[in-house]
């Protein structure tokens, strides 16, 4: 049940998150950054997935949905890419796609998830490889591209010095997912996930004031 309420409020806060960027944020200020929210909405589905899949219960259904919520996290990966990514550079991102599908390959084939339920928590027990390979998308991928448009944002509605406030909220949540992958004790896990949500309701309440400030910058 624990495993359950978590994933799935997590994954609300995911959804929620991206569908207030992009209805109050991209449209308002018009920036290019569409498939910035596609990420989040592909991270959320992979959260509620699992959620679901707990709530089921059975081995062989949980490791599936390891699988499934991992395919949806490099779809998000690549929805960042294509963020970064210009019209010119596009040939990367299908040169990642096809990365990305041989990297879920080598996950079903050589590195099958055995994760389990304790106590109403669900453990990935992570490859330490797996692990690794997941912990550099968000550091080398999610992060950078959320500090990119979290600067572009705040660039574009003049308040630079909330830039700083702003990005905070990105590493800390990145920082709790690094500990979540890595998590074997259910306390951790808890923690890193309620870490994970604080700072989404945050960046929800973020994305509402930053509307009213870009409201306020285009009235004057």
């Amino acid at each position: 049940m624990l495993a359950t309420l978590g994933f799935i409020i997590t994954g609300l806060c995911f959804g929620i998150f991206a569908y207030t960027f992009n209805s109050l944020v991209v449209h308002k200020l018009k920036l290019k950054v569409s498939t910035f929210s596609l990420a989040y909405y592909a991270l959320a589905l992979a959260l509620v997935t699992w959620g679901i899949c707990a709530a089921i219960g059975g081995n062989e259904l949980l490791k599936r949905s390891v699988i499934v919520g991992d395919a949806f996290l490099l779809i998000g990966t690549l929805c960042m890419l294509n963020v970064w990514l210009d019209k010119r550079r596009k040939t990367w991102l299908w040169l990642a796609a096809l990365v990305s599908i041989l990297l879920l390959y080598a996950r079903v084939a050589y590195f099958s998830p055995t994760p389990a339920l304790r106590g109403g928590i669900l453990i990935f027990n992570t490859q330490t490889t797996v692990a690794v390979v997941v912990g550099l998308l968000f550091t080398i991928i999610w992060l950078p591209i959320n500090l990119r448009v979290a600067k572009q944002v705040t660039q574009k509605i003049g308040q630079k010095d909330m830039n700083t406030i702003y990005s905070s909220m990105y590493v800390t949540a990145t920082a709790a997912v690094l500990i979540f992958l890595a998590a074997r004790r259910i306390v951790t896990v808890v923690l890193s996930f309620v870490a994970i949500g604080i700072c989404f309701v945050m960046l929800i309440g973020s994305n509402i004031l930053l509307a009213k400030i870009a409201d306020g910058h285009h009235g004057k």
